[in-house]
């Protein structure tokens, strides 16, 4: 095989407030599992998804 083999994870991380360290720890951890999920559809995709909904918006 020759190439680059991974996938990209995309993460929207907010540090507006006051949460502790050990919050924002927990709350990324949730979301990287939640992300985790989906990780069979293409990155590519999910752009072009999330485009098309915010044109309804």
């Amino acid at each position: 095989m020759v190439g680059q083999l991974n996938n990209a994870l995309v993460l929207r991380i907010s540090l507006v407030g006051e949460s502790t360290f050990a919050e924002l720890r927990k709350s990324t951890r949730r979301m990287a599992f939640g992300a985790f999920a989906h990780q069979d559809i293409p990155f590519e995709k999910q752009v072009e998804e999330l485009r098309s909904a915010g044109d309804e918006l």
